[in-house]
């Protein structure tokens, strides 16, 4: 297994024709693998140094699959006594169905089904765009032109999430879907994932993309890097 270079073989959660019965157990699955490896918490992280002292924020979860990260984003503000407005954003029509089941039971959540490479939201809509294990999906332009529109959007910075590529990272997901999960389709996407993640070189081609010249980035034990840009970066911020 090389994985020197980033795979470009189809994730099974990408096809248009996954029902919502399955894309419900995929996900599902999905949401257990994420908190058994290390939960919400270190995705963003970042974020938190931006809700000190505010008394509202609007976020924009793109990529948001069953909407928990978004839940958890709200949770997250409302603990540090702050007003968050999340819109859970997916193109998948059974992804967004999902992620509204889950927004019938939180009024500071919202679900649109919206296309990342084409954000239908104005220039700085939001104060931040966040986005977690979900940029491994796209490969080239459509991953620059991804992370740029979220960059758009946001009036204040990014935040994103993902896999790292590595062998650790390869077999201790293969191992977590086969104990922790039974749909096919995350037994299959859960290691492919990591074949198509991040390394630290692809990471500083992003710098390239426009208004994400100031990235920083660290590794989120375990598997996991978390990147952001904020206008300005807080003082003594360091990649």
């Amino acid at each position: 297994m090389d994985l020197a270079v980033r795979s470009d073989d189809p994730e099974r959660m990408d096809h248009a024709d996954v029902d919502v019965a399955e894309m419900r157990r995929a996900l599902a699955d999905l949401d257990r693998l994420a908190s058994f490896l290390g939960g919400w918490s270190s995705s963003f992280g970042p974020l938190r140094t931006r809700l000190v002292g505010r008394k509202q924020v609007r976020i924009l979860d793109v990529g948001a699959g069953s909407g928990a990260m978004a839940r958890a984003l709200v949770g997250e503000a409302r603990r540090r006594g702050v007003d968050a407005r999340v819109v859970a954003a997916d193109l998948h029509p059974s992804a967004c169905r999902v992620a509204r089941e889950v927004a019938r039971r939180e009024d500071a959540l919202h679900v649109a089904r919206a296309d990342a490479r084409r954000l239908p939201f104005a220039d700085g809509a939001f104060d931040f765009s966040f986005g977690s294990l979900f940029l491994h999906h796209f490969d080239g332009e459509e991953l620059r032109t991804i992370l740029s529109e979220m960059r758009r959007v946001a009036r204040e910075g990014v935040v994103v999430a993902d896999l790292e590529r590595s062998r650790p990272a390869y077999w201790g997901v293969w191992l977590a879907s086969r104990l922790l999960t039974r749909s096919p389709v995350t037994r299959h996407d859960g290691p492919l994932s990591v074949r198509r993640a991040f390394r630290r070189e692809d990471l500083e081609e992003w710098r390239r993309v426009k208004g994400l010249g100031g990235l920083r980035w660290r590794r989120a034990l375990p598997f996991r890097w978390v990147a952001w840009t904020f206008d300005p970066a807080p003082a003594g911020e360091a990649s």
